[in-house]
């Protein structure tokens, strides 16, 4: 019998995969990278309120890293920066109307590819399906966590411990 840990990967790489193929024709139609379109992602899910910092975090990028990505993207009209309302130091985000336009594009094809896979599932089923996800997700979050026992290390953190 298969292991279901496996399965589990396997079938989570398989589905990133696939949404990957119907996301990437879209962009690069609009002549922007998945990683502006998960930019403009966030900034749209933050509704201009997050710090750039945050940002940052929730994409799982460093600071200067942002810093570019927001350049380009500020460049080609997607995105504005402003001062924060409360906090001097630090900017917010938000989306130009071509920036919106983009995500909201990718977005339609995203759920137009989602109500076809799912096409044959129950509802209940579904729903369930997503939860489990969820928890998973959150689990795997926490294992990523620098404060959790079960934290899993980077390739680079594995890499100073060698001898």
């Amino acid at each position: 019998m298969q292991d279901v840990r496996d399965s589990l990967t396997a079938q989570a790489g398989l589905l990133s995969e696939l949404m990957t193929g119907v996301t990437r024709p879209v962009l690069e139609g609009m002549g922007v990278t998945l990683a502006s379109f998960e930019l403009l992602s966030v900034v749209k899910a933050g509704s201009g309120n997050l710090p750039q910092a945050e940002l940052a975090r929730r994409l799982g990028i460093s600071a200067p890293t942002l810093c570019e990505s927001v350049r380009i993207a500020s460049d080609r009209g997607l995105l504005v920066q402003k001062p924060h309302p409360t906090d001097s130091r630090a900017k917010v985000l938000s989306l130009t109307s071509k920036g919106s336009r983009i995500v909201n594009e990718v977005l339609k094809r995203v759920n137009q590819a989602e109500s076809e896979m799912v096409i044959g599932i129950g509802d209940t089923e579904l729903n369930a399906t997503v939860d489990v996800l969820k928890r998973i997700n959150r689990n795997l979050a926490k294992s990523l966590n620098h404060d959790s026992p079960n934290r899993i290390p980077t390739p680079s953190e594995k890499q100073e411990t060698r001898p």
